[in-house]
Order: C-alpha cells, then structure tokens, then sequence
C-alpha cells in the first residue's frame, strides 16, 4: 500500500472516532496538503494518532492567546493554525496558502 492511501485511512479511522467537524476540518487540510506528495504522507503515517496531535498543536497555540480572566474563548487565524499542523508533521515545504490558490480559510474546506 502506497504511503497516501496508509494516510488517508489513518486520518479517516481517527475522524471517525473524534467528535466535532473541527477534526474533519483539520483532516481535510492534512489531505489537500499530502496529495499527490508521497513523501509528506509519509510523515503523516509515522505518527500514532495524526489527527489527535494536529488539533493538539493548534490547540497549544490557542493557549497561549488566552488571556488571565477572558474565559474559553479564543481565535487561532487559519494561517497560524496551518503552520502548526505543518510544524507537528515536519513538512518543510511550502504550505498551502492564498498564494497558491488552495486554501483561503478553515471554511473553504467545508
């Protein structure tokens, strides 16, 4: 089996088991990013639970915006979040961004 087709059954185990369509979100970025790219499903692929770890690296940032006293709420731009998704995986290549004509916002993806 191909690294892509490993991937992708991973990240739709997982999703399955997570609640939320932030997860979806979040899986539907990573396979936009992989596809046709062997080497970066590889890298999804070397990771236990892929899904689960990128939301904890967007959510590790989400921390840090958070202020003393300003509750649960708190926004993490889509740029930011992405580069943490890519920083979790180790793709050092250039990310999906408005420059490439792929992804805009967290909502093009629904």
């Amino acid at each position: 089996m191909m690294f892509y087709e490993k991937a992708i059954e991973m990240l739709d185990a997982e999703a399955e088991k997570q609640k939320g369509t932030h997860y979806r979100v979040i899986e539907n970025y990573i396979r936009e990013r992989i596809k046709g790219r062997e080497d970066l499903a590889q890298k999804v692929t070397d990771k236990k639970n892929p899904l689960s770890g990128a939301y904890n690296a967007i959510y590790e940032i989400a921390k840090k915006h958070r202020q003393s006293g300003g509750g649960n709420c708190v926004c993490v731009a889509p740029d930011e979040a992405w580069e943490a998704v890519d920083k979790f995986f180790g793709f050092t290549d250039e990310p999906l961004t408005v420059a490439t004509g792929k992804v805009v916002s967290l909502f093009d993806m629904l």
